[in-house]
């Protein structure tokens, strides 16, 4: 029998009731390829279909909003008015990315190979400073700043990156 830990399922039946329209995933590798995912409305269906299929991963994830939760990472989901929030250390900290072509944004920065990932971002339409993006990130967003909250994840290859600044966690963080 493959892994199983008793108060995961509690804590997903739980996250899946203030949720909305949660997934309960499980990724199956088949040794011909064509990697699939089975999605099921409770862990327990979850955890059958792993003890019963061997090409299965050996625990279900959450799905929720684009993002993939591995249960072991629920201890930092917080519930927050029907939204799911990553807690931000395992996003990464807060940065004002630079990117070809002019694109100027701020997020919570990811990186992994050359895939990156700036989550609750926002593109610097306007800088509103006096003393350029430093101090955007030192002192926080300016009367005259313009932020375009883009809703989502924004996703972009590592090589389109001009420069980062890193941003005051404290300051920024209410702002996102």
């Amino acid at each position: 029998m493959k892994p199983f830990v008793p108060v995961i399922q509690d804590t997903i039946q739980e996250l899946k009731g203030d949720l909305q329209v949660p997934e309960i995933r499980v990724w199956c590798h088949p040794s011909e390829g064509g990697d699939y995912y089975e999605v099921f409305q409770t862990f327990q269906k979850a955890l059958e279909f792993i003890n019963t299929h061997i090409e299965s991963e050996a625990m279900p994830l959450i799905a929720f909003r684009g993002y993939e939760i591995d249960i072991f990472a629920i201890g930092e989901v917080i519930k927050m008015k029907n939204e799911i929030i990553i807690d931000k250390e395992s996003i990464g900290d807060i940065k004002i990315v630079i990117l070809q072509r002019g694109w100027v944004m701020i997020g919570r920065f990811e990186k992994e190979g050359t895939e990156c990932k700036l989550h609750n971002a926002s593109v610097i339409r306007v800088w509103g400073t006096t003393k350029g993006l430093g101090q955007l990130a030192n002192e926080g967003k300016q009367k005259e700043t313009i932020l375009d909250k883009c809703y989502g994840l924004v996703q972009f290859d590592w090589l389109t990156v001009v420069a980062i600044i890193d941003c005051k966690e404290d300051i920024w963080a209410n702002e996102l």
